[in-house]
């Protein structure tokens, strides 16, 4: 992977991922090798241009991810899926996927902890009835390590009630999701609620 100097970035399989700021600007492109190479700075510096060999992949700035229009660039932003049945874990990657968003997935709380050592996601949809660490367990340990990662409670409870300690870190009610869901896009507009607020402060 291609890293200019100077440039602050975290990525997975390619993927981008903010660092601190939101206002980072981001610029990748595949080389002949069909590779990802990936560039980040602060808004207020010009990036580097792809080398001759490469084609651009996608440039955008993160502050663009949410407009007056409640828009946002999918493909800047990365979600963490986590929850232990199979089946849920892939048909929310696929849909997500297709919606344009980058993806990692774990099936349980001590798999996903080892995840945010190596990236920074944006929002995390974690179920709350994991094998071993539970949901509401693991949120607390990922907010030591990810102060800014946001969460979507996806539960099948039907009379799940966040703890104080969720509410503390700014968990609402807004960020429960009942299994079975009637309309898979909530969770995107979910999504876009949690970077309206980071690009809005």
């Amino acid at each position: 992977m291609l890293i200019a100097p100077s440039v602050q970035v975290e990525t997975l399989h390619g993927v981008a991922c903010r660092h601190q700021s939101i206002d980072l600007l981001m610029r990748s492109w595949t080389d002949l090798r069909g590779v990802l190479c990936v560039v980040s700075r602060s808004s207020s510096e010009s990036l580097p241009e792809p080398p001759q060999h490469c084609r651009p992949a996608r440039f955008g700035l993160l502050s663009d991810m949410a407009d007056t229009g409640g828009n946002m660039d999918h493909a800047s932003v990365l979600v963490l899926v986590v929850d232990d049945e199979e089946m849920v874990r892939e048909n929310l990657e696929a849909y997500l996927e297709d919606e344009g968003f980058n993806v990692v997935t774990a099936s349980s709380g001590e798999d996903a902890l080892n995840l945010l050592a190596e990236v920074s996601p944006h929002v995390g949809i974690i179920d709350m009835r994991l094998p071993g660490m539970s949901g509401n367990d693991f949120i607390l340990k990922a907010h030591t390590l990810r102060p800014a990662l946001r969460y979507l409670i996806h539960t099948g409870s039907t009379n799940y009630k966040l703890p104080p300690e969720l509410i503390a870190i700014g968990v609402t009610r807004d960020d429960i999701y009942t299994k079975p869901l009637q309309n898979m896009d909530d969770l995107v507009k979910g999504i876009g609620r949690h970077m309206g607020s980071l690009v809005g402060g």
